[in-house]
C-alpha cells in the first residue's frame, strides 16, 4: 500500500513540478524573452513542440521532437502523450545541467 501511495506522490510531483515550470515560462516570456513558436513535426506531437518551445525559452538548448519522443516513449511513435509524458518532456527540456537522458544528449 506504501509503495502505491509514493508512485501517485511522485506523479502528481512531476506534474506539479511541469506545471510550475510551464507557468514560470510563461510569465518570464511576456516580460523577458520570447517564445519562438515550433510547429509539431508528427500530427499527434503537439506535446512535444510544447515542451521543445518551454525548454528552448528557459534554457536556450534546442531539442529534437524527435529526441523528446525518444526520452519519453522509448522510440519515435506518433502518438499523443499523458499529463506525466509531457511532465516528463518538460523537465527534460527545461534542465539546465548537460547530462546524457536515455541516450538523448541535450
Amino acid at each position: 500500500m506504501k509503495t502505491k501511495y509514493t508512485a501517485m506522490i511522485k506523479r502528481m510531483a512531476r506534474s506539479l513540478t511541469a506545471m510550475v515550470l510551464l507557468l514560470s515560462c510563461m510569465l518570464t516570456s511576456a516580460s523577458a524573452s520570447t517564445v519562438i513558436r515550433r510547429e509539431q513535426e508528427q500530427k499527434k506531437w503537439c506535446w512535444a513542440a510544447c515542451a521543445q518551445m518551454v525548454g528552448h525559452t528557459i534554457t536556450g538548448r534546442l531539442f529534437s521532437q524527435s529526441d523528446i519522443c525518444k526520452y519519453v516513449k522509448g522510440g519515435i511513435i506518433n502518438d499523443v502523450a499523458t499529463i506525466d509524458e509531457l511532465a516528463s518532456a518538460i523537465l527534460l527540456t527545461s534542465r539546465r545541467n548537460p547530462e546524457v537522458y536515455n541516450g538523448v544528449i541535450p
